[in-house]
């Protein structure tokens, strides 16, 4: 399989000694090896001495375990509802805070056109290679009700001025407690202003959201209670990103 990030370390190299290298490398060694020794740990699921609690190791192998084999169903199953979002919306919101929010911004901001949500679908797909890919905005990593409004607000000038797809908006919300008071509060208004758009019992209302979330929890509560079809789970032993 081809690697699609490679890092190369030139650059670094040219302002930085190899004294500099070599005088790190004991600390860089360590940090590894702890690392390393709390993937034992929590695989074990030994005791946890209070200055790790809690332990969240479980980040580590996760990625290896998402793409092995055992767990292919899961994703198919991302990757499934990730076509039929991108089938389906001219714009999804993605609702989180911390790690929850900033890698999938990260990777927005690194791969997609500067001014992606300005763009009319055609010259999207185009700067995309040839793919329909919706926009995609960002909420509930902060209290600012001005911008939320203000989304809200052009998600509903979308969804009058734009027919059929373009028009239309869904939410995907990461937490995995589903307590973090900006994603929460967040989550509550423009789960609302999506019923509203859509109808409370709807179809839509309930396929057009996509929680992350842990096993248990508020949002875990929510997503049994409104019967929401596509639920992705934050393992235990990780962070809730």
């Amino acid at each position: 399989m081809t690697s699609l990030l490679r890092y190369d370390a030139t650059a670094a190299k040219k302002s930085l000694s190899s004294d500099h290298f070599q005088e790190l490398e004991p600390e860089l060694l360590a940090a590894r090896d702890e690392t390393f020794a709390d993937v034992k740990l929590w695989e074990s699921q030994g005791e946890v001495p209070s200055h790790k609690i809690p332990l969240d190791a479980g980040f580590i192998p996760l990625p290896a375990k998402i793409l092995g084999t055992k767990s292919e169903g899961l994703l198919k199953d991302i990757q499934t509802t990730a076509a039929r979002l991108q089938s389906e919306l001219g714009s999804v919101v993605s609702l989180g805070i911390g790690g929850s929010y900033m890698g999938a911004r990260a990777l927005f901001e690194a791969l997609c056109h500067p001014y992606h949500n300005e763009l009319p679908a055609d010259v999207r797909a185009q700067h995309a290679g040839g793919k329909d890919v919706p926009r995609l905005y960002f909420e509930g990593h902060n209290l600012d009700t001005d911008t939320m409004q203000g989304l809200l607000d052009l998600l509903e000038c979308q969804s009058q001025t734009q027919p059929g797809k373009d028009g239309r908006w869904g939410i995907v919300v990461i937490s995995k407690s589903g307590g973090t008071l900006e994603t929460a509060a967040a989550f509550r208004v423009f789960r609302k202003a999506l019923e509203k758009r859509y109808g409370a019992d709807s179809e839509e209302s309930r396929k057009f959201i996509v929680p992350v979330t842990g096993e248990t929890g508020k949002l875990r509560n929510v997503s049994n209670t409104q019967k929401y079809p596509d639920v992705f789970p934050i393992p235990d032993g990780v962070g809730g990103r």
